[in-house]
């Protein structure tokens, strides 16, 4: 791990370590040392404030088109609820395929939809929130999707 008078790598830092049976076969596969949960997307339960958020805006909207846009968008976070917790789960698992794509569906369809369906009724902030944690956590997944293997 570390020699004297090095200092131990904080917790967060992750170690990555070849697979002996990789090395084994001639490939590179890397595997992530540490717990599966880090890597975890937080999306789903993001989604989920996000679509709490539209409800209570689609209850309180005055007019017409704004109780249309956030029913539309409603829809949409409704929809995507379900793909994000199976996402989660599969990453838990170490199972990344599908998972990126699951990922940029949920900021480019869902949060970006909402906000072009919106035009000038005023979305809730956690469309915005949501939409830049899906966008992040999408680039760190296919990253690691892409190291691992």
């Amino acid at each position: 791990m570390f020699t004297a008078g090095q200092a131990p790598a904080p917790r967060h830092v992750r170690r990555w370590t070849s697979s002996a049976s990789a090395s084994a076969a001639g490939t590179s596969r890397r595997t992530c040392a540490c717990p599966r949960f880090a890597l975890t997307p937080p999306a789903a339960p993001h989604a989920t404030v996000a679509k709490t958020s539209i409800e209570s805006a689609l209850a309180h909207a005055k007019n017409v088109k704004a109780r249309k846009v956030m029913r539309s968008c409603l829809q949409l976070y409704v929809g995507a609820v379900p793909r994000l917790q199976w996402a989660a789960r599969s990453v838990a698992a170490g199972r990344y395929s599908g998972v990126p794509d699951v990922l940029e569906a949920a900021y480019r369809d869902v949060s970006h939809g909402c906000s072009s369906l919106a035009g000038e009724v005023a979305l809730p902030k956690e469309n915005d929130e949501f939409f830049m944690m899906a966008f992040v956590v999408h680039a760190i997944v296919d990253r690691v999707q892409r190291i691992i293997g």
